[in-house]
């Protein structure tokens, strides 16, 4: 009798570690970064995830993307900028850097421009990061003459 006591409650008890195991959600797996996609939007927009971008999103493949910088304090506002950052996946106190001076040149001339990134996987895309500080797109002036002379 207590044997069969014994058995019933091992199975028992082996049922319901079982049927835990069964309803318990798998542990997330994050994807590896292969790229990473920078959008410049307009000012009015306030939010990268509801407004469009003006002009298609540039991707940057990891290979492109230099992370282990030092932080920096980006200026309030800035003119033809010619990289981004954002804060090192694996560091947030160090910055990931790329070159985006042709993206830029490729804009029209305005102002206040705002960027936001997003980390693209192999299948899946993170959502867009909070808007940069804003940027101008200007023309820039011709070159200073050399050597000015009068006869």
């Amino acid at each position: 009798m207590r044997i069969r006591m014994l058995a019933i409650a091992l199975r028992l008890i082996t049922m319901l570690v079982l049927l835990f195991l069964s309803v318990t959600p798998a542990a997330a797996q994050v994807e590896p970064t292969v790229s990473y996609s920078l959008g410049i939007f307009a000012s009015t927009v306030t939010d990268p995830n509801v407004g469009p971008p003006v002009a298609a999103p540039v991707v940057y493949p990891v290979a492109q993307v230099t992370c282990g910088q030092p932080k920096i304090v980006p200026p309030v506002t800035i003119s033809n900028p010619t990289e981004a950052r954002f804060d090192d996946p694996s560091n947030a106190t160090l910055d990931c850097r790329f070159t985006i001076a042709p993206q830029v040149t490729a804009l029209p001339i305005g102002t206040a421009y705002r960027a936001a990134s997003r980390a693209n996987g192999a299948t899946v895309t993170s959502a867009w990061s909070t808007l940069s500080n804003p940027f101008d797109r200007a023309l820039t002036p011709p070159p200073v003459p050399v050597n000015t002379r009068v006869r």
